[in-house]
């Protein structure tokens, strides 16, 4: 399997076009997928198991603490099958000090985050192409979430729960190994309303939600991303207009419909020149730079990326997502 080109084996006899229907872009990517004549026994069933293979890929970081949570002796030797999601060494290199001293220290945590990467189920790569799909993990009931994002005409990224796949599909005795670039912490504890309204940052958001009545919407499972204005970024918000946004429901959902996607899009997923509707209909313009250090949409800055929520995503941003003609907010 590759995640940015098409597996081409000498084996190949056929080629056959899967059409992609690509999250909050009006378009339809053809991808190029290679199917192969396997003769009999072919591959040759699996010697290694999950662990056993996961060391093979360099994965030490990752083993030295699942030694240390000692599920090592008791949940991955058993006969599966289980998925697990595996972290790179990179991976917590860059982690923040303070989150790995937790994962070293405190062993009820460290099982936590473990659990929270694995699934009781054989996930392969056509199950994670699948956007929106859910994975209910061994830490219930939390689940994880597969995207595909696609930039251009090109294969682009897989995610899972907004961590890139870097390798896939490692077959084993006792289940699959799956790759990850990143961590995925913090796992999501709340829905979308509920983190808005629990973070001391998002509080005039949270009251045009209410007055908007799109409480519902943001506690509801259907997937969401939500670019939410942090407080300050109303300082620059005429005071008379605000007071109009909060006594107007219609114009309040307006407002927040120009902030929101309606699916899950994590930061990975943003493509310069490569622009998503709004849930108004409006062009959200993504512009970052080759290494992602900055991501601004609308040139507006995001400052807060991928808040983890269980319906979808949140983005905090420095700024509000006008219309291309503000006048549009004020007719209303």
């Amino acid at each position: 399997m590759t995640l940015l080109g098409t597996s081409v084996s000498k084996m190949t006899i056929y080629i056959r076009l899967l059409v992609l229907h690509v999250c909050a872009l009006n378009t339809y990517i053809v991808h190029i997928e290679s199917k192969e004549a396997t003769p009999p026994n072919w591959p040759p069933p699996p010697t290694n198991t999950i662990l056993e293979n996961a060391a093979e890929w360099g994965a030490t970081k990752y083993l030295q603490l699942v030694q240390k949570s000692g599920l090592d002796k008791t949940l991955y030797n058993g006969k599966g099958p289980l998925t697990i999601f595996v972290p790179n060494n990179d991976a917590f290199d860059n982690l923040n000090p303070d989150v790995l001293k937790q994962l070293e220290s405190n062993q009820t945590f460290l099982q936590q985050i473990l659990l929270y990467h694995t699934v009781n189920a054989t996930v392969v790569d056509n199950d994670l192409r699948q956007n929106e799909r859910l994975f209910p993990t061994m830490l219930k009931p939390r689940e994880l979430r597969s995207e595909l994002y696609i930039e251009g005409t090109k294969v682009g990224v897989w995610t899972v729960s907004g961590a890139m796949l870097q390798y896939g599909d490692v077959m084993s005795t006792n289940g699959v190994v799956q790759g990850l670039m990143s961590l995925i912490y913090p796992l999501p504890e709340k829905n979308i309303y509920d983190y808005i309204s629990g973070d001391k940052n998002f509080t005039i958001i949270k009251k045009v939600i209410d007055v908007a009545g799109l409480n519902t919407t943001f506690k509801d499972k259907d997937p969401h991303t939500l670019f939410a204005p942090l407080d300050e970024a109303f300082d620059t918000v005429p005071k008379s207009f605000l007071d109009k946004v909060l006594s107007s429901p219609s114009l309040a959902k307006y407002v927040l419909y120009n902030h929101m996607i309606n699916c899950t899009v994590y930061s990975v997923g943003f493509f310069n020149d490569q622009p998503m509707s709004n849930m108004n209909g409006k062009p959200m313009n993504f512009d970052t730079d080759y290494y992602r250090d900055t991501i601004a949409v609308n040139n507006i800055s995001i400052t807060e990326r991928d808040l983890p929520v269980t319906n979808g995503v949140i983005h905090g941003m420095n700024g509000i997502l006008y219309p291309p003609q503000f006048s549009e907010y004020q007719a209303m």
